[in-house]
């Protein structure tokens, strides 16, 4: 009787956990034109809206002023300060000017992480308002550093932004793997001692 009560609970632990994926978002939501842009060989971090949840970004929309030809986006976890490590990055590869692109990403990011990006393309790059929360920056490619400090740049609005989900479940019914709950690996969950 014990079985079978503990097979029925955590039957429905784990259908609960399924369904409770939540969205997550980082970065500026609106993707817009913009009226200056940023310059390139540097990488720029969002202070705006850090992600909500832990999981995956799955994609991003970006607004550039000019094409580029070598765009890396990145998440961020704050040190401290303006110290940052980059958590997770994916290049994008060239981004064509002129509207929104959106680019499907693998990126994990963490509750609290920002978002930001790297591009040493000719010209400026991801449109910009001379308003807003701001960035923080450093030169060259920091899209894999590690504890490195950034300047804080005031008064900015980028149009860059991602969207994703919490780590969703894989499952076998009835046979083998139930990946993670709480870190912990479940297999033959229906095989009871």
């Amino acid at each position: 009787m014990k079985k079978i009560l503990l097979i029925i609970i955590l039957t429905f632990c784990i259908f609960q956990m399924i369904v409770l994926a939540t969205a997550i978002d980082i970065g500026t939501s609106e993707v817009i034109d913009r009226p200056n842009a940023y310059p390139k060989d540097m990488t720029f971090i969002l202070v705006e809206n850090p992600a909500n949840e832990t999981g995956e970004i799955n994609e991003i929309k970006v607004w550039v002023a000019d094409n580029c030809t070598n765009f890396t986006v990145a998440t961020f976890e704050l040190i401290g300060g303006t110290t940052f490590t980059a958590r997770d990055s994916e290049v994008i590869g060239a981004v064509t000017a002129g509207g929104v692109r959106t680019f499907a990403v693998t990126l994990n990011v963490e509750a609290g992480d920002y978002l930001g990006y790297y591009t040493n393309s000719v010209g400026d790059t991801v449109e910009c308002t001379l308003s807003g929360d701001g960035v923080w920056e450093k030169a060259g490619d920091q899209t894999k550093c590690v504890e490195v400090k950034f300047a804080e740049g005031a008064n900015r609005t980028l149009s860059l932004y991602g969207t994703g989900a919490t780590a969703g479940w894989s499952h076998k019914w009835n046979t083998a793997t139930i990946s993670k709950w709480n870190t912990a690996t479940f297999t033959k969950w229906n095989t009871i001692p």
